[in-house]
């Protein structure tokens, strides 16, 4: 809105200027910073980033297979659980991961994803496990997203309890925190919008009467 009383206000200089006979040189720079105003005015909104910080729990299982000599491929799944109410719309996600480790320890490939059980709000990126006694900490890394998270960036961290490890496939249960930066534009006030035209059409205006000014002086 600002920049649009601005505006109208150098239109409003300018007319007065052309009135008083100011110089052509003068007129020019009024005319070059008044043109610099309504850009402004008129120029896209900035770019803002919104945070989405929220709590999850997960039950799952872990698969091991073999996919090579000292390679192991390890795949997860289960169900999550938005624990603090940051993510509206959505209450569950399902979990599906996946890691390659070399020698038991060096992760070279990795990817997981967060599936909206009941909309859009999709997450999605790399992780890895590391050990930590008798269980992991994870570490996330966001690389993307869909609906609420759209362009999401971000990290999460959690600690991973492992509640059978004797029979079967390996069941875990986990808690964790994730922070989620998501693009957000900021729009402009049709107020500010219309402040700035209005501005403009003063300076279209003024310009006329300045050259109608000249030519019956001449």
């Amino acid at each position: 809105m600002q920049f649009g009383v601005i505006g109208i206000a150098l239109a409003h200089a300018y007319v007065q200027i052309g009135y008083h006979h100011t110089e052509l040189s003068n007129m020019k720079k009024l005319l070059g910073l008044v043109a610099a105003v309504g850009m402004s005015c008129l120029a896209p909104a900035i770019a803002s980033a919104s945070i989405i910080n929220f709590g999850f729990e997960t039950s799952g299982t872990r698969d091991k297979d073999n996919c090579g000599l000292f390679c192991s491929e390890y795949r997860t799944s289960g169900t999550v659980t938005e624990t603090t109410d940051n993510v509206p719309d959505t209450s569950s996600w399902t979990l599906s991961g996946y890691t390659k480790v070399l020698f038991g320890f060096l992760e070279t490939d990795s990817a997981w994803s967060f599936e909206d059980d009941t909309g859009n709000n999709n997450l999605s990126g790399t992780f890895v496990w590391l050990k930590n006694g008798d269980g992991y900490n994870g570490l996330y890394k966001v690389t993307s997203g869909t609906g609420l998270f759209a362009g999401a960036t971000g990290t999460g961290s959690s600690v991973i309890s492992i509640t059978n490890w004797y029979s079967g496939l390996e069941e875990f249960y986990e808690v964790g925190w994730m922070q989620v930066k998501t693009p957000r534009t900021a729009v402009a006030e049709p107020s500010t919008t219309g402040l700035a035209f209005a501005g403009l059409l003063m300076l279209g205006f003024a310009a006329f009467q300045r050259r109608r000014a000249d030519v019956t002086r001449r």
